[in-house]
């Protein structure tokens, strides 16, 4: 499976199989084959409702993962290209796929008397940029906030 491009696409993978699991529960309870504990609040139905949000959950982060790559590479073909200075390059301790931490790259740019900060999606190998060095920034000209790199 390939590896996330982004936290959002990187939780809607986590909460898929989650939700998969707990509707699972829920048909294996049904099926008499998973015993509830009479004294439990909830019952099997519970199971049921818990994977439906994380679906439901899994599926908004996915679409929105996949909106926000679609923009992140048409400002690559159309937007602005500015100059940003790498300010930090993180790698992220407590995010995992497989045995691998991703990366994320932090930088500043200007464009049009403003100052603005950015950070790279999810890298999975080190980058090759360091702090201090010079990257191209794609930004959107009427709202510089929205910005892609490409590293």
């Amino acid at each position: 499976m390939r590896k996330p491009k982004s936290i959002w696409e990187f939780c809607g993978k986590l909460f898929a199989p989650m939700g998969l699991l707990f509707v699972l529960f829920y048909l294996l309870a049904q099926a008499g084959v998973m015993k509830m504990n009479p004294r439990s609040k909830g019952g099997p139905s519970l199971f049921l409702a818990v994977g439906g949000i994380l679906l439901a959950a899994a599926f908004f982060l996915l679409v929105l993962a996949a909106y926000k790559e679609k923009k992140k590479k048409q400002l690559l073909k159309t937007g602005i290209h500015v100059t940003g200075t790498v300010t930090s390059v993180e790698q992220l301790p407590y995010t995992q796929w497989n045995t691998s931490h991703p990366y994320v790259v932090r930088f500043a740019y200007e464009w049009d008397g403003g100052q603005y900060e950015g950070k790279s999606g999810l890298i999975w190998d080190l980058p090759s940029v360091k702090e201090s060095e010079e990257i191209t920034v794609y930004l959107d000209e009427e709202r510089p906030k929205h910005f892609a790199v490409q590293l």
